[in-house]
């Protein structure tokens, strides 16, 4: 993956320069300044629109990125990132499966 950026928009826009399918993780740092994963997440067709959802004016939000080959590969890697982060995270949901993919999560045991 690529990063860590601050997730500024400006900063979104100079790194993440084409659209396509990719997964990505917002971080922020803790009282140690180590970075811990807030949120994953992964985009079917524009993985900076969607980082552009997370962007905002709070200068202690980073973001690590990948593009990927096509919606399935970004869902898949999203729910491998939220298994291995899923105790930082601030959102406990599984991420959702891409619209009109129907593919299981790549981790044995889960339901989704």
């Amino acid at each position: 993956m690529e990063g860590p950026y601050f997730l500024f928009r400006s900063i979104v826009t100079l790194m993440v320069k084409q659209n396509g399918a990719g997964n990505f993780r917002i971080c922020e740092k803790n009282e140690k300044q180590q970075l811990l994963v807030r949120a994953v997440g992964h985009a079917t067709t524009d993985l900076k629109a969607e980082l552009f959802k997370h962007a905002g004016d709070r200068s202690y939000m980073y973001f690590y990125f990948d593009f990927t080959h096509d919606a399935r590969q970004a869902y898949e890697k999203a729910c491998l990132d939220y298994h291995e982060f899923r105790g930082t995270l601030s959102d406990k949901s599984h991420p959702r499966r891409p619209e009109g993919v129907s593919c299981p999560c790549p981790v044995k045991g889960c339901e989704y």
